[in-house]
């Protein structure tokens, strides 16, 4: 088999879109991207002088990774070589750099999705917005009430579009279905990610969302059937497997802020979690529920994702570029599923027959791989509390003395 070179090439534009050169010669070691994010922070080194004033080393400048390799071509031949892109998001921090005879200058760029944690979901100047059936969301507190999750997202989206200019992210109707199931909620002074965030906890449990290189959002459930299947001593000889304790919780309390008159406080548990556990305390406060049904729905998809034991595959798939045992790595996405082979049956629990793909660090020559953890990380959470405890008054949380 012959050996076929990767070759990257790097587009830079405007923020408006317009053209300003490609970099053919630079250094680059590879990026991550997330389920329930996108393609994270790529380093691209340039051999530029440090004083470089080009208007490519800007901040803002749209960045466009392409690749092209033995799977995009269009013949064995090498005709007609096809590229693909393989990451697409903006300069966001530039260091110059001098090391003795050595001058570089280093770029940093982010994925379009960070675009959604800086703004704020919004009408004009209004902030508070409610979910409406058929509308998705709408302005009046009198015209709400339940819509479907799905609706909302695409809604979501639409009001990002229609409040930015250049706006990077948009979506394909396919890909954000409606998913059956609808809540009331008001959306008071949240970014468009805290938002999807929100959505996404009062979904059906293994339901994720996704930015991908192309600023382009998927949100829904994983795939039935496997995307990719894995074949240990070919496609991959490396794989680590581990399994915690420490990430569980199986009994969640939360309460909306109302106090006498539209109060939720209420629990959710797993009593088979907890017989073999203990009782494992999560409390989440959010004044954006209006019903007992949205809650319901995010206390159910907690404890559905957090009762059991963490169990977490990482596993690097080597690249199919001059080695006829590897595979197409630029194929493998956040958000696919697999199926792992070549292991003995007594290892079933922990190599399931269809596994969420929920990170994948890439590299040139081999991508690793994180599979079947979904649940938010005690980070998040600690985040999360804080700016609610931030926005609290003197007057204390009120929580009602108890819970139903």
């Amino acid at each position: 088999m012959a050996v076929i070179k990767k070759n990257i090439s790097i587009i830079v534009s405007r923020p408006t879109g317009e053209f300003i050169t490609v970099w053919k010669d630079f250094s680059f070691k590879g990026f991550s991207s997330e389920i329930n994010a996108g393609p994270g922070e790529c380093v691209i080194e340039l051999p530029l002088h440090f004083d470089y004033g080009g208007n490519d080393i800007n901040e803002g400048n749209d960045i466009e990774i392409t690749l092209s390799d033995r799977d995009t071509l269009a013949n064995p031949n090498g005709q007609n070589i096809k590229t693909i892109t393989i990451y697409k998001g903006y300069i966001s921090l530039i260091e110059r750099e001098i090391d003795g005879a050595k001058e570089s200058v280093i770029v940093h760029i982010l994925g379009y999705y960070t675009l959604l944690g800086l703004d704020i979901l919004k009408s004009a100047d209004q902030t508070t917005l409610y979910s409406k059936d058929a509308d998705g969301l709408t302005i009046t507190s009198g015209d709400q009430s339940a819509a479907d999750i799905g609706l909302i997202v695409r809604t979501v989206i639409d009001r990002y579009r229609a409040e930015n200019v250049n706006p990077k992210i948009n979506y394909n109707a396919s890909d954000i279905p409606d998913t059956g199931t609808t809540v009331e909620y008001s959306f008071e002074q949240k970014t468009y990610r805290e938002a999807l965030d929100l959505l996404k906890r009062m979904s059906p449990v293994g339901t994720y969302y996704y930015v991908d290189e192309n600023g382009l959002i998927k949100f829904g459930a994983k795939p039935t059937t496997p995307t990719h299947a894995f074949i240990f001593g070919r496609h991959f000889n490396r794989v680590k497997i581990t399994k915690s304790l420490e990430k569980t919780r199986n009994f969640f309390l939360i309460w909306n802020y109302e106090v006498g008159g539209g109060e939720i406080y209420k629990h959710y548990q797993d009593d088979a979690s907890i017989l073999n556990y203990g009782r494992r305390v999560y409390t989440e406060n959010d004044s954006g529920l209006d019903a007992s049904g949205a809650a319901d729905k995010v206390g159910a998809s907690f404890i559905a994702d957090s009762k059991d034991p963490e169990i977490k595959v990482i596993c690097s798939i080597i690249d199919n570029n001059g080695n006829e045992n590897g595979y197409d790595i630029e194929s493998i996405k956040p958000g696919d599923t697999c199926s792992f082979y070549g292991f003995q049956n007594n290892l079933n629990e922990l190599f399931r027959d269809n596994m969420l793909i929920t990170r994948v660090d890439y590299y040139l020559d081999r991508v690793d791989i994180v599979v079947e953890v979904i649940k938010s990380g005690m980070v998040d959470w600690q985040n999360r509390q804080g700016k609610i405890i931030n926005q609290i008054n003197t007057g204390g949380l009120l929580i009602p003395e108890s819970y139903t």
